[in-house]
């Protein structure tokens, strides 16, 4: 023996039962599901060849026993969950319709983003310990490499319901058995092949194959974005950087650490106030006479994040345009984070400062910036507003190193550069950065200049790179894309359909299963009847005993209509191919009601199906089963039956572990020497006379052995039930007859046998319509628990 644990961890398991319309929760688990939650385990780890020779030993094995408690089902509700593939439009948008802003991309965020309605159906067992047994099994060579398997497992269901799983040697009691024909439940469970069907409904190898090219070659593009470095323009004569206030003084100052990492506007404009003086003013002032055509260029700094949010730029351009009576512009803001603040000059050289907003075409712009190093990050604000159509005439800095004052490299400085390095160094330099080194700044050339060679520029750069968060690249743009479009040709000849398809898994074979039985097979005398009872739960409305004929009689004509094979065949119908009545036992249907107890009150709490012992359990199931289960889910289906006046409720067949005691078949069919009458029995004709009573007493007798019972020792009739809560024989119809349409008479009545017998006891004309149903009593005449 051996079985597979499984603890539900969350307390509860999310799989739904009915497929894509998630309203129905699953329990117990299938064995199906539990297999493939170890071939997904199994899949996901690498396809251990051991682990997949004993998956192929699982699936072929016969269908476990489950050992699960029963469990309720959490309220379904239905939830909008924002989808996750949303479509973006390429085309910018030219109103503010929201409609429009969504399909530019407003709908990637999740406020936007659309919802899809999705159903969660979780069941929560009473106990979240599962075991699926194999009571006939050994594990063999297979254990070391199911129990590797086993603990591989993270889920059952969905992904959020969390198991952990193990094998088990001493599982506990079976509350499910495998069973033929018709069953309480139907599971899936695997067979031959069941593995290799599931490899090829995903197709695991083609998808990961053009997912992970796909990757790849997303992956390109990102990294192209990422080559395409702001632009920059030759120098030509552009005048040296005014600088406000030295470096030493500017750091040292108590309102430098808030002003410059936590963005503090106060400690900012503090700071350029105590260190900006008139002469500084005079300065700004001066520059802008020498190189503004128009006398009137706008102030511009470009807000940006460094350790924390650098408060300086803004602050001193507000001071400035106060001042000096000119405009000011603060809403250009950086657009990624380059770590300059403490970084050396291959860093600075590496990660390049970016920036967005708008500018005015035409207009003279001053740039204003609150620390000037090698100058890179001006020169890119500077070929950035060049690009938008603005024109750059100067640049003003709080501080910095004075040599870095000047932006304009040298004519020596270039040729130095290039002597020492060679032309093929400036055009690796143009294909990565986008320029040549007239746009480099003086202080970047002066670096570069005294690199020891290219390959130390470059590995260096490649390390800062990296250490900055973004990948060092060794193709140049061009090279990348001409990589991509090679990727994609393979893409495309690999893949000539696009996508390969990865399909959903079929449902596995359906087994039945039901409750073990609790004792062994009964030993004492039975009837024609089968002690197996299909019961089928009451819905709705009361429906009091006396409606018993209505109410089987709506059931038959559903069964009828229903029935898998038309016409129904004779132990089904009743009646011969010729439309005669059969004279062999058949299907019989019957009430369950509310009986037997000191409350009882003689309500129908449901119905049986009894078949007839010997029936083809094969058989009965291809007729009966698409009447009592959904064919494609396995879930039981519910059936409304309804009469204007006796009746409206619904059907369904009866699962639970412990049903009420009045629905456990057990109370209908243990053994017994007394049984009495729930619902009267039907006499076969009417007796007159003095010794009508012990006639009619005599002809329950024959009734009995009539349907394979011993013959009774004593039969007594009362119109009074022994059984507490069965109502007065006067109060149920009677049945008519076929010939003549005269009523019959019925009486409750009480059987004694000399030995015990087992049910279900049905006596009388009416016992296929539910009259003539009797129960087990112990020996003082009472009802038996």
């Amino acid at each position: 023996m051996f079985a597979l644990g499984i603890h539900y961890l969350n307390g509860w398991s999310m799989a739904a039962a009915d497929g894509a319309r998630k309203e129905q929760a699953e329990w117990p688990p299938h064995p199906d599901r539990v297999f493939m939650a170890l071939a997904a385990a199994w899949f996901e780890t690498g396809e251990d060849p051991a682990e997949g020779e004993a998956l192929r030993w699982l699936e072929a094995l016969p269908p476990p026993a489950i050992a699960a408690s029963d469990a309720y089902s959490r309220t379904a509700v239905v939830s909008y969950v924002p989808v996750n593939d949303a479509s973006l439009s390429r085309r910018v948008p030219t109103s503010g319709d929201l409609n429009k802003l969504k399909d530019a991309g407003l709908a990637q965020l999740p406020e936007y983003r659309s919802r899809q309605p999705r159903g969660f159906p979780v069941a929560i067992p009473h106990d979240p310990m599962v075991h699926l047994i194999w009571p006939e099994v050994e594990l063999g060579t297979h254990h070391a490499a199911l129990e590797r398997l086993a603990t591989k497992v993270t889920h059952v269901g969905h992904s959020t319901s969390f198991v952990q799983m193990w094998l088990e040697a001493k599982p506990p009691e079976r509350t499910w058995i495998p069973a033929s024909g018709v069953a309480c439940q139907r599971l899936r469970v695997t067979s031959p092949g069941r593995l290799q069907m599931l490899e090829t409904r995903m197709n695991r190898a083609a998808w990961v194959a053009y997912h992970d090219l796909q990757s790849e070659i997303e992956q390109a593009e990102a990294d192209l974005k990422e080559m395409k470095q702001p632009p920059r323009v030759a120098w030509e004569a552009f005048a040296d950087v005014v600088l406000l206030a030295g470096e030493s003084e500017t750091k040292k100052h108590p309102e430098y650490p808030s002003a410059k990492s936590s963005g503090d506007p106060e400690a900012a404009a503090n700071l350029v106030s105590s260190l900006v003086d008139e002469a500084g003013i005079a300065a700004v002032r001066a520059l802008i006479a020498e190189v503004s055509e128009s006398g009137d260029p706008v102030l511009i700094c470009a807000n940006a994040y460094e350790q924390g949010f650098n408060a300086i730029p803004a602050s001193l351009t507000e001071l400035l345009s106060e001042h000096l009576g000119v405009p000011f512009d603060t809403t250009v803001a950086q657009a990624n984070v380059v770590r300059h603040t403490g970084a050396d000059g291959y860093g600075r050289l590496a990660r390049q400062a970016a920036f967005e907003g708008t500018v005015e075409k035409e207009r003279e712009y001053v740039m204003v910036d609150d620390f000037v190093g090698q100058g890179g990050t001006l020169a890119n604000l500077r070929g950035w507003i060049a690009k938008q159509g603005g024109k750059v005439v100067g640049a003003v800095a709080l501080t910095g190193k004075p040599y870095s004052a000047k932006l304009n490299p040298s004519q020596e400085q270039l040729h130095e550069l290039r002597q020492k390095h060679g032309s093929d160094f400036e055009r690796w330099w143009k294909a990565h950065f986008g320029h040549a080194f007239d746009s480099l700044t003086y202080s970047e050339a002066r670096y570069l200049a005294r690199s020891p060679d290219v390959d130390t520029i470059r590995n260096r750069i490649a390390a800062a790179m990296r250490e900055g968060g973004s990948r060092s690249h060794a193709r140049s743009p061009r090279e990348q894309k001409q990589y991509i479009k090679e990727m994609k040709v393979h893409l495309e000849d690999r893949f000539p359909d696009g996508q390969p398809v990865s399909l959903r898994p079929v449902p596995g074979h359906w087994q039945g299963y039901d409750r073990p039985p609790k004792d062994k097979a009964p030993e004492a005398p039975g009837s024609v009847f089968n002690p197996r009872l299909i019961v089928l739960g009451i819905k709705g409305k009361r429906v009091s005993l006396p409606a018993t004929l209505k109410l089987t009689a709506a059931l038959r004509g559903l069964l009828m209509r229903e029935c898998s094979e038309q016409p129904p065949p004779e132990w089904f119908s009743g009646h011969c191919p010729d439309g005669t009545p059969s004279a062999n036992p058949h299907l019989a249907l019957i009430p369950l009601p509310f009986v037997g107890s000191e409350h009882a009150d003689g309500r129908i709490m449901g119905l049986a199906v009894v078949l007839p012992t010997g029936l083809d359990q094969q058989e009965a199931g291809h007729c009966l089963e698409p009447f009592l289960r959904d064919t494609a889910t396995g879930l039981s289906r519910e059936h409304p039956l309804f009469d204007g006046q006796w009746f409206e409720c619904a059907i369904e067949l009866e699962t639970r572990e412990r049903p009420p005691k009045n629905l456990d078949p057990d109370t209908w069919t243990r053994e017994s020497r007394i049984w009495a009458s729930a619902t009267p029995v039907v006499l076969n004709r009417h007796f007159d006379g003095t010794g009508k009573w012990e006639q009619a007493a005599e002809s329950v007798k024959e009734a009995c052995t009539h349907i394979g019972l011993p013959r009774p020792r004593e039969v007594f009739l009362h119109p009074v039930s022994l059984v507490e809560g069965a109502p007065h024989a006067r109060e149920y119809p009677s049945l008519t007859r076929k010939n003549g349409g005269g009523r019959r008479s019925h009486n409750h009545a009480v059987l004694v046998f000399d030995e015990p017998v087992h049910g279900p006891v049905l006596v009388g004309a009416g016992r296929f319509r539910g009259y003539g149903l009797c129960r087990p009593m112990d020996e003082k005449g009472e009802a038996r628990d």
